[in-house]
């Protein structure tokens, strides 16, 4: 997901890796919570007890 935390980083190479990164594989914010918005509003006789989100683009 897209975060700030590298910001706060102090080591510039690994701050620069992680930005880098975030950019190219990070799961936006709106996606997150449309894959909570469907596994909330499952009837109540759907069971969801695991949710894996990951992004479709891996290194």
């Amino acid at each position: 997901m897209k975060t700030d935390f590298a910001n706060n980083l102090k080591n510039e190479a690994m701050k620069t890796a992680i930005q880098k990164g975030m950019e190219q594989i990070a799961i936006n914010s709106i996606a997150i919570a449309n894959a909570v918005i469907y596994a909330i509003s499952q009837p109540s006789y759907v069971e969801i007890s695991d949710i894996v989100i990951r992004p479709s683009k891996q290194n």
